[in-house]
């Protein structure tokens, strides 16, 4: 197990230049990002870049709500504790803010190449048999338990695990990030991508 605290995460600008995103984990090949999660903050409403090839699963970590406008004809309202929204990074996208700012998890991953899904667990999780690592982002200070070690956690940071069952104690619900190699299947389910 790692632990990364949040403050840690490495900052870089957004690739269309409206706000910054801190980079919690990052796997890259010749050809460019595999898969990739963030933590942005949204404090105006705008536009999202443009990832072509990379297909995108939003959730909103805290604050909001928020509205996406996804192309031309779908609109999703999500806050959190919402099951994440999964959509083509070449899309175009704009946010609305309904309230504050808000905190957004974002997970990218190249179809094809690699397989992810973002869940939300409160307790008790098991990660798919595809599964080769996790990382989970709580919502409020834990502790999670895995493979009989324990380790303690704050808000917004991230622990990297094995792909193994693990436990989480005293938090409200936490992002969980699965990545694994790639299948023949497009979806796995409303937050999945292969």
């Amino acid at each position: 197990m790692r632990l990364i605290r949040s403050g840690d995460f490495p900052e870089q600008g957004w690739k269309n230049g409206g706000g910054r995103t801190r980079e919690i984990a990052v796997q890259r090949d010749a050809a460019g990002v595999l898969w990739r999660i963030s933590l942005a903050d949204i404090t105006a409403p705008g536009s999202f870049s443009a990832f072509p090839g990379l297909q995108r699963i939003f959730a909103v970590a805290g604050g909001g709500p928020v509205r996406l406008r996804i192309g031309v004809d779908r609109i999703v309202d999500i806050r959190p504790g919402d099951p994440p929204v999964v959509f083509d990074g070449a899309a175009e996208v704009a946010a609305e803010l309904g309230g504050e700012p808000a905190q957004a998890l974002n997970l990218m991953v190249r179809p094809g190449h690699c397989r992810a899904a973002m869940d939300l667990a409160d307790a008790d999780f098991a990660p798919p048999g595809w599964a080769k690592a996790v990382w989970v982002i709580p919502s409020a200070p834990c502790r999670i338990r895995c493979r009989g070690r324990t380790i303690a956690a704050g808000r917004r940071d991230a622990v990297s695990l094995p792909a193994a069952p693990f436990a989480l104690v005293g938090a409200a619900p936490a992002h969980v990030v699965t990545i694994g190699a790639a299948s023949s299947a497009t979806h796995d389910g409303p937050a999945a991508a292969s």
